[in-house]
């Protein structure tokens, strides 16, 4: 995933991060199948700027994505620059 402005994927954008969910639905092509496949792609990313200026360690990067990731799977969409700071 690159960190661009217009992304379809990321819903939520902040100046800090950009995070967001796509949900997929497969049909079965044959009729032996009858359930449908469900998929659903979460992603978030710390923008550029704030990588390069090492304000978190790795460790606390990855939290931070952690729980903007469970954030919007529980799709509350609290102030995430709030939750970061």
């Amino acid at each position: 995933m690159i960190d661009q402005k217009d992304s379809n994927l990321y819903t939520y954008k902040t100046s800090v991060l950009l995070t967001g969910k796509k949900q997929f639905n497969f049909h079965p092509e044959s009729e032996k199948d009858k359930a449908d496949l469900n998929a659903v792609v979460v992603s978030s990313i710390l923008r550029k700027e704030i990588i390069e200026q090492c304000l978190f360690e790795r460790s606390e990067a990855y939290t931070v994505l952690k729980m903007a990731q469970e954030i919007i799977l529980q799709m509350r969409i609290p102030d995430l620059e709030q939750l970061v700071l």
